[in-house]
């Protein structure tokens, strides 16, 4: 259908004056009526027309003019062409429907002016509804066939000689866009939405005056029920007319197909790399050799060595946007979120101790700015499916074990965890025996004393040297001999006894376990 400003430009009288509402100027125009000197006045009204009044047959009736427009403007009319005096009343409503108003010159024979505009607006018809055929097409073929947005951009660009751009819900190019052109669009970006979301035809296309010069048309492409972005169609104010909402129109409905087709892909690969690594982290696998190849889809190689990396952020529900982080920064590894907790697969070139200890350092250091220390644990590196899956057991183990005895922020490595490894996989019954045998005596004393024997014990073991010992507990090496021998009076052991030194060692380290449970 045409524009208002195209039947006003090619049928109304060359005198006509634009008295108001030039925001709707790009509005459709689906056909005329006048008003008739006896009731109703109008015939049927649906919405889109182009009303003509006689001032002097609103007043036979009896209906003030202001009463007039305001009805026309509920009734979602496009344009109204007075044949009379417009007061100030007039324009403000007009105006705030974004309805043209103009001001026919005087003599004008409104039923003559009718039959010219339903000829244009007839023609006009024809014309768009062939050209509406030749832009689906030209534009839904390269849709069905998956060639890309680009090309359906290009084809639309040739078949139209206008700018065309294409933009995303922020209104951030995803085309190439001229500057200065962009500029502009991005400026009335809020105006663009509003007018869109007013708009009644399938899809939503809104047009209206950019500035001086420019003018643009606008569709809303929608993928499911989220703002999928926009096509945007640029022009001098001036020549836009119908067939360039037309172009829009299908050049939208192009992009829609196009974008829920490459939506439905990439759902569809998500699902597939979701199913590879959920089967893989929980070892869910009949064969090794064919789960290489399902991940070999994912870039991931098992005929080299990876780590895998357990990551929890201080904060659960940044889980996603630390999953983002990381798979923009490690572009070597695979992210994927499992069980409250990111998970990285990351190649391991230096697999010694110092390799993976730098490693998982970096990477913590990676993910945790700016957003506050990351928990990390690192299993050992690994080749194949199956020891991608026990080196994710162990980054699970050490992120677990690493919170517990060291807290929020801990990064460690299995490989270091040591006899911790045996003693976390250990009955907590025995294990709370075990250190009961070995150092109930001690601390009974110590919580009754205020005593210091525990970490006496605790510093004398690790050091083996009682010089050394005394300089870590800032106390006299008189005193240290007193403490031990307490120690070895209270609990009736040898400390001298080299069986007896690992029990005590074990029962320490026990105790740690216990405490952080």
């Amino acid at each position: 259908m045409p524009t208002v400003q195209q039947v006003w430009r090619q049928a109304l009288p060359a005198e006509t004056e634009l008295v108001a509402g030039e925001s709707g100027l790009y509005e459709e125009v689906s056909w005329v009526v006048s008003l008739k000197p006896t009731p109703p006045g109008f015939q049927s009204i649906r919405g889109r027309e182009f009303a003509l009044v006689d001032a002097g047959a609103a007043e036979k009736l009896g209906v003030s003019l202001p009463a007039l427009v305001s009805s026309l403007a509920e009734r979602k009319v496009s344009a109204t062409a007075i044949l009379g005096d417009i007061v100030p009343d007039l324009k403000a409503q007009a105006d705030r429907a974004d309805m043209c108003l103009f001001r026919l010159p005087r003599g004008c024979n409104i039923l003559s002016l009718e039959a010219d505009m339903a000829r244009l607006i007839s023609e006009e018809r024809s014309h768009l509804y062939n050209r509406e055929y030749e832009l689906s097409n030209a534009l839904m073929d390269v849709a069905l066939s998956g060639k890309g947005t680009g090309v359906i951009l290009e084809r639309l660009r040739r078949l139209t000689g206008r700018s065309i751009m294409l933009l995303d819900a922020a209104f951030q190019p995803r085309s190439d866009a001229p500057p200065e052109a962009l500029s502009e669009v991005s400026n009335a970006a809020k105006l663009i939405v509003e007018r869109l979301e007013r708009s009644s035809s399938t899809p939503q296309v809104a047009g209206l005056r950019l500035g001086p010069e420019h003018a643009c048309f606008a569709g809303l492409l929608t993928l499911g029920r989220a703002t999928g972005g926009y096509l945007v169609l640029l022009g001098t104010a001036g020549e836009l007319g119908g067939a360039d909402r037309l172009a829009v129109k299908v050049g939208t409905l192009a992009l829609t197909v196009e974008m829920s087709r490459r939506q439905a892909v990439e759902e569809t690969e998500d699902r597939f790399q979701t199913e590879i690594m959920e089967s893989l982290l929980a070892g869910d696998f009949s064969s090794s050799q064919v789960m290489a190849e399902r991940a070999r889809r994912l870039g991931l190689d098992f005929s080299v060595p990876y780590v895998a990396l357990a990551v929890q952020s201080p904060e659960p529900h940044k889980l996603e946007d630390l999953a983002g982080k990381a798979a923009s920064t490690l572009r070597t590894a695979r992210c994927h979120l499992h069980q409250g907790a990111l998970v990285v697969l990351h190649p391991s070139p230096d697999a010694t101790v110092s390799g993976m200890r730098h490693l998982g350092a970096e990477i913590a250091r990676q993910l945790s700015a700016g957003d506050g220390p990351v928990s990390l644990g690192l299993g050992r590196p690994y080749t194949g499916a199956e020891g991608v899956h026990i080196s994710f057991q162990e980054a699970l183990r050490a992120l677990t074990m690493g919170r517990q005895l060291f807290g929020d922020g801990a990064v460690v490595y299995f490989g270091d965890l040591g006899i911790y490894r045996l003693l976390f996989s250990s009955e907590k019954s025995e294990l709370k025996t075990f250190c009961e045998e070995h150092l109930g005596q001690l601390a009974e004393y110590d919580r009754k004393n205020a005593g210091e024997l525990l970490r006496t014990l605790e510093v004398f073991l690790k050091c083996n040297n009682i010089s050394e010992t005394a300089r870590r507990l800032h106390v006299h090496r008189n005193t240290l001999l007193y403490r031990l021998n307490r120690i070895q009076e209270i609990s009736a052991i040898d400390l001298e006894d080299g069986e007896t030194r690992l029990a005590l060692h074990l029962a320490l380290r026990a105790l740690q376990v216990i405490q952080s449970a």
